[in-house]
């Protein structure tokens, strides 16, 4: 990979890298110092991975169903890792939120200057201020009655 992206230079920016660490890696490694934990707690992780990568600032468009075909825990789970892919933002990013259900809600009723307009899906940055309104918005949604 690496061989390739010097190749690539133009393209470097345009990579992605992915690790994924399954809980079979971590107990195939003998000297793993998680291979014997069984309470790891996997935020830890993915902010220690989180912060050692440098990456340009992320847009990211959170999706998040809380329609009626969803369980209770199913709503609680989603919205919990809605909450952490928040929490894993900095300043930098772009975050914009979309809930859908029977209809779609925003957390932002005033996205353009023209309220007549219709509401449309804004890109904000990942300032604390607004990422506790987003959680807030998260926190308000309550299971929809449609499937």
């Amino acid at each position: 990979m690496r061989k390739n992206v010097t190749k690539y230079k133009p393209l470097s920016n345009a990579l992605k890298q992915e690790y994924i660490i399954s809980e079979q890696d971590l107990n195939d490694q003998q000297y793993s110092q998680f291979s014997e934990c069984l309470g790891h707690d996997e935020t830890i992780i993915w902010k220690n991975y989180m912060s050692h990568q440098n990456y340009l600032r992320k847009n990211i468009v959170l999706l998040l169903d809380h329609g009626g075909s969803l369980s209770k825990r199913q709503l609680h789970i989603s919205k919990s890792i809605a909450k952490q892919m928040l929490g894993s933002l900095s300043e930098n990013d772009q975050v914009a939120l979309v809930a859908v259900a029977s209809n779609w809600s925003l957390p932002d009723r005033d996205c353009s200057d023209n309220q007549l307009l219709k509401p449309s899906i804004c890109m904000k940055s990942a300032k604390p201020s607004y990422l506790l309104k987003l959680n807030n918005f998260i926190d308000s949604l309550a299971k929809g009655s449609g499937e």
